[in-house]
């Protein structure tokens, strides 16, 4: 994800901004002076690192915790939460930690339990207080879940095509990266627009280079492959999130 941002989104659009035309009034402004006004200064150090990039982080993480926000998980539940969020394919509490649980439900142990039953049963593990003293692990599972208002209100509908809480925490992460991804992109957009001049405004100078308009083109249609794209998602670990948060970023 991080090559495709630093190559799929801001490589094209930097090239293109070669051939953007003078500005108009050029001619009228003082020639440089060749002592003090060098090509890079604290000025631009400060527009590029204290500005432009804040604020696209600021858009990218805005959108990455509002996606969590949505579905019910707060900033809160989010804290120390990493190394659990991506142990989504491994057990949450083995055998010896609550048998009780695999011998009331012998199918999903063995692996022949349905989705949805295999679903239904990882929910109820929560209900073996004797098992959550054993894990920490299983502990804060259990009250991820219970602080979920989103996933107590839609939990039946969710089991009931399989899905359980586990695969929906990690669907959810994966929209936040993806909104992420996209948020990014459309702020280097942003920032390639506000590079066209040092100092006319955007209809001022106007949008006569078609290549930079071309790689912005290009850069959505990435954006929309990396995040829409079966298979290609497998790949940068994204997912189809919902479009309000491109609406939010621009």
């Amino acid at each position: 994800m991080i090559l495709a941002v630093d190559l799929g989104t801001d490589l094209a659009p930097a090239i293109c901004l070669a051939y953007e035309l003078a500005e108009s009034d050029l001619m009228k402004r003082k020639p440089r002076n060749s002592k003090t006004d060098r090509l890079t200064n604290g000025q631009l150090f400060f527009l590029g690192y204290g500005c432009l990039g804040v604020l696209e982080t600021m858009i990218g993480f805005f959108c990455f915790f509002g996606v969590f926000t949505s579905f019910g998980f707060i900033h809160s539940d989010l804290t120390g939460a990493a190394i659990d969020f991506k142990k989504e394919n491994s057990v949450i509490c083995d055998k010896e930690c609550c048998p009780a649980w695999y011998a009331d439900f012998p199918s999903v142990a063995n692996g022949s339990a349905t989705a949805s039953l295999t679903a239904l049963a990882e929910q109820s593990m929560c209900g073996y207080s004797s098992c959550l003293l054993k894990s920490e692990r299983l502990e804060f599972f259990c009250g991820l879940m219970k602080k979920n208002s989103y996933w107590a209100e839609f939990a039946l509908e969710y089991i009931s095509k399989g899905i359980s809480f586990t695969s929906f925490r990690s669907d959810v992460f994966k929209q936040a990266q993806s909104a992420f991804l996209f948020a990014i992109a459309i702020g280097q957009i942003g920032n390639g627009l506000c590079l066209k001049s040092h100092i006319q405004s955007i209809f001022e100078c106007g949008f006569k280079n078609k290549y930079l308009l071309y790689s912005i083109v290009s850069e959505i249609v990435l954006m929309v492959l990396i995040c829409y794209a079966p298979g290609v998602q497998d790949v940068f670990g994204t997912t189809a999130f919902h479009g309000r948060w491109i609406g939010v970023a621009i």
